[in-house]
């Protein structure tokens, strides 16, 4: 079985950071994206003209996750996971491996940025925001950083937006920016690729605004294509609604998806 394992990786996974970073190439090696067919694969619409697109392979002892930022064919960040057995990465798989895996809690992963594309995608929508500039790092707190972070993260996304195991997280990474009072990083949050971010961030700037907080026109109008795009989102069970903000907190309220 190892032995399979290993001849994917050699003739596929190692080809793929070499590649262009258009999808319709990558399809030649991971066939899901074309077939499209659940549970292999999924992709969600989001903002913005973008789409985030995984792929799931399972070869024996061999079990990846491939996601991918998408705008058109071209491929804006890709992230690959490994689920790691005891013994199995380390005595295996790293000996083929002929790029660098980091380690991502008990898992191994694979991150890229593709600079060009991005910028590309910064033409149409110049205030797209993927992270913070490094030079900003040092003007926020640890924890006010990591809420950020974790929150413009489209890597927790499923077909259906979220999991609910999940959204108590996010729930309280928004509340903390919140009493926070960073409406600032919740401005890029309103840019950014993760789609239930952005209704965090649009109750957040709608209350700041309330409370005498200077808004460019620039940030009315995204504002309101923000509720025009809706500020319901869904698991597979349940529907959410981000209410609104009440004793400094978000109020989401969960309905079943029969409602």
């Amino acid at each position: 079985m190892i032995a399979q394992d290993l001849a994917f990786i050699k003739q596929t996974l190692n080809k793929l950071p070499e590649l262009n970073p258009s999808l319709s190439l990558y399809t030649e090696y991971l066939p899901e994206l074309k077939t499209r067919q659940a549970p292999q694969y999924s992709a969600i619409n989001l903002n913005d003209d973008l789409r985030y697109i995984t792929v799931y392979k399972n070869i024996n002892y061999l079990n990846l996750t491939f996601r991918f930022l998408v705008y058109k064919d071209a491929v804006l960040h890709s992230q690959y996971q490994m689920t790691v057995y005891d013994g199995i990465f380390e005595n295996h798989f790293a000996q083929v491996l002929d790029f660098p895996w980091s380690c991502a809690g008990n898992n191994v992963e694979f991150t890229r940025k593709y600079p060009k594309q991005l910028s590309r995608y910064l033409q149409k929508y110049p205030k797209f925001q993927f992270d913070l500039k490094e030079a900003t790092l040092n003007a926020y707190t640890p924890s006010i950083l990591t809420a950020f972070v974790n929150l413009i993260s489209i890597e927790n996304l499923t077909a259906t937006f979220t999991s609910a195991d999940t959204l108590s997280y996010e729930f309280d990474q928004a509340n903390l920016l919140l009493k926070a009072k960073q409406y600032p990083l919740f401005e890029k949050l309103l840019y950014g690729p993760n789609p239930i971010a952005r209704i965090f961030a649009y109750h957040a700037l709608t209350k700041a605004l309330k409370e005498g907080y200077t808004a460019s026109e620039d940030l009315k109008v995204r504002l309101a294509k923000t509720k025009k795009e809706g500020l319901l989102f869904y698991d597979r069970f349940q529907q959410y609604e981000i209410r609104g903000i009440a004793q400094e907190q978000f109020v989401i309220l969960v309905k079943s998806r029969s409602e």
